[in-house]
């Protein structure tokens, strides 16, 4: 879930660096929302983001779709992090990450 600091929009996730779950703020974002014969639908957030206690920098990704809900009905997300936390290394080779990441990353 996104929050906000002052102007800055944050999400909490966990930090390799910092071993911890921290605030981390929102460097660049895109969104693709969609649908299948109007009947299932979907929305992905691509993230690059920071933290603000170590300043790593790290992608997300957060998806959600109509056929995947709580018990009350709303969407759950998905989230992943790239590189993985436990995988971090102290600098991220853009070579290896998937082309959208690697854009994301050179936009910044």
């Amino acid at each position: 879930m996104n929050e906000s600091i002052g102007s800055k929009k944050t999400v909490v996730i966990g930090c390799a660096k910092c071993k911890a779950s921290t605030t981390h703020e929102i460097l660049a974002s895109e969104t693709e929302r969609g649908s299948f014969d109007d009947f299932f639908f979907y929305e992905t957030h691509y993230e690059i983001v920071r933290c603000m206690g170590c300043q790593n920098t790290c992608f997300r990704k957060a998806a959600s779709n109509s056929e995947d809900t709580d018990e009350e009905g709303q969407a759950r997300e998905q989230v992943d992090v790239y590189p993985a936390p436990m995988e971090r290394q102290a600098s991220v080779d853009k070579r290896s990450l998937p082309i959208q990441v690697g854009t994301l990353y050179e936009r910044r």
